[in-house]
């Protein structure tokens, strides 16, 4: 066989197998890339994804596992998280973003008032967070894999704490909690869509009744800077056109 024979099979070996060929030089290079490559690298195959209406349970779980990764290095926190997987099929995926909301990975132990230390220090810009009305309680510690709405001004506005919590319950949803937030709005929100969530308005609030302090559901929102601003003793009756409600949900068993 001639050398040009040769160089000819080579190339449409290459042609026919161009797929498997990619794959298997994106496997090389995620072998061998930083934490921060790893990440851009998933955070550009999410945000096309997304766009295309492609999700898959392997893009997100690949966005969240190089994410974590890279911010627990980071920030030196001394933390072992076990990272959840994408319990959601590509095609409730697709659902999900129809109705404007995405998944957020949550490890077991972001979940409770040291996760929310912890996320803190990866995300200093967002400033110290002020305990002085209490320690802030979870109505639940358990993490996973959980949809959040993909709305950059409160969803669930106009109501009241009572009509919120109502609404929410008929979707079959929780109230959110404090860690979700900041994560989502971080991650879903500043760095793959370019902007906090509630940021818009200096006025603009969420209700978070997945979490409390001294009993009073936490109030929360993000400044176009990152900082995270919370309170809490709003009372139960107080409605308001920029005041409103998030929510989180599972996958149903």
């Amino acid at each position: 066989m001639t050398g040009e024979n040769v160089e000819f099979q080579f190339r449409d070996w290459m042609a026919r197998n161009q797929r498997e060929v990619e794959a298997a030089r994106r496997q090389v290079e995620d072998l061998y890339a930083s934490p921060e490559r790893k990440l851009s690298l998933a955070k550009i195959e999410y945000k096309k994804a997304w766009r295309e209406d492609a999700l898959t349970p392997q893009i997100v779980d690949d966005l969240y596992q190089s994410f974590w990764n890279k911010k627990i290095r980071d920030s030196g926190v001394d933390y072992y998280l076990e990272i959840p997987r994408c319990d959601r099929s590509a095609e409730e995926l697709s659902d999900l973003r129809a109705d404007r909301r995405a998944v957020v990975l949550m490890p077991d132990g972001m979940m409770s008032i040291g996760g929310l230390f912890a996320l803190h220090k990866m995300f200093p810009a967002m400033g110290a967070v002020d305990l002085q009305k209490g320690i802030i309680d979870n109505a639940s510690e358990k993490g996973g894999c959980l949809d959040v709405e993909m709305e950059f001004y409160t969803p669930n506005r106009s109501t009241t704490e009572e009509e919120a919590e109502e609404f929410i319950r008929s979707q079959e949803r929780e109230g959110q909690r404090i860690e979700t937030y900041v994560v989502a709005s971080q991650l879903l929100g500043k760095e793959l869509s370019g902007e906090y969530f509630d940021s818009r308005s200096p006025m603009n609030f969420a209700r978070l009744s997945g979490s409390r302090q001294s009993g009073s559901i936490l109030i929360a929102s993000f400044t176009k800077e990152g900082i995270l601003e919370i309170d809490s003793g709003f009372p139960p009756s107080v409605r308001g056109a920029e005041l409103g409600a998030r929510s989180e949900g599972r996958k149903a068993i």
